[in-house]
């Protein structure tokens, strides 16, 4: 998780707001696949 931390890092500033939105989307993104990918699927039997 700190690779992936190191490599999706940025700093916010008032003056690129608009980008700023589009690449922390995608960094949630991004991290939502990852966290998906890495659970694990159960089944539950009634």
């Amino acid at each position: 998780m700190f690779q992936v931390k190191i490599l999706l890092e940025g700093t916010f500033s008032l003056r690129d707001l608009n980008p700023q939105i589009s690449e922390t989307d995608a960094t949630i993104k991004t991290l939502n696949k990852l966290t998906e990918i890495g659970m694990i699927n159960i089944k539950t039997i009634i």
